[in-house]
């Protein structure tokens, strides 16, 4: 794998992993593995029907 990472340098990932017969795939498949895994961000809680009712009175009674 550091063979291919050292020539993907020089010459592109397609071209070294063509000249040392390795799949692309697997070469950043690999290269993703020492990276730091991605920030997802998490979504808000689902508003419960509960939630959404007192809400909805909430707005309602400030219009009365």
């Amino acid at each position: 794998m550091a063979a291919v990472t050292e020539l993907a340098n020089d010459v592109g990932a397609s071209a070294a992993c063509q000249a040392l017969c390795m799949p692309r795939a697997s070469y950043y498949r690999d290269r993703g593995k020492t990276s730091s895994p991605a920030v997802t961000a998490s979504s808000p809680s689902p508003v419960t029907g509960r939630k959404l009712f007192l809400r909805s009175v909430a707005c309602n009674s400030e219009f009365s």
